[in-house]
């Protein structure tokens, strides 16, 4: 039963290869970073100068007007915010159910551990994942990690997903999807 729940996390999220160095697999079982196919799906997106997107594709479906008017309603929120104010913690955008009670999407950003973002960086990630979908004219749930690729650049500093409400973000073993709205 483990090692068909690896499998399925190994195909969801980008840090089950990490989380299957702490289980102790059988000595039948040999698991490589070179025998794992995902079956998701990676872009690297120009934003703005040296910002680039690194995303990774599920395969769960979203609806592509669900998608959009969420990241729309991101970006004014994060318009009429004050510019380059530093985000704590998670930031978290979803739909506004009085006008799409169904709408299940769900915009979400952070930093990683040891860096920090600002609404700017929110705010150019939501953008650039706008014109993605838009462009690829993609219907899943996606994860992402801004980049900044200059020659003096921050690296890889942000991350975020645009996923469905009940999806635990950062995508843990122990996050419970059986709780729904």
């Amino acid at each position: 039963m483990q090692i068909q729940i690896l499998h399925y996390l190994f195909f969801c999220y980008p840090t089950a290869l990490a989380i299957a160095e702490t289980f102790n697999i059988t000595p039948n079982l040999t698991i490589t970073h070179t025998n794992i196919t995902p079956l998701a799906q990676n872009w690297d997106w120009p934003i703005k100068d040296d910002y680039w997107l690194d995303i990774r594709v599920s395969n769960v479906y979203m609806d592509l007007e669900h998608v959009q008017s969420v990241l729309q309603r991101a970006m004014r929120t994060i318009e009429k915010g004050q510019s380059g104010q530093p985000i704590t913690g998670i930031l978290s955008i979803e739909a506004d159910r009085n006008l799409q009670p169904r709408n299940e999407a769900n915009f979400v950003f952070g930093a990683f551990e040891g860096h920090e973002v600002t609404t700017d960086d929110a705010y150019l990630a939501a953008t650039g994942l706008m014109d993605w979908y838009k462009s690829e004219k993609q219907k899943y749930v996606c994860t992402f990690h801004l980049n900044d690729v200059g020659p003096e650049g921050k690296g890889t500093f942000g991350y975020g997903a645009m996923k469905r409400v009940w999806m635990p973000f950062p995508p843990s073993i122990n996050g419970n999807v059986s709780i729904s709205r």
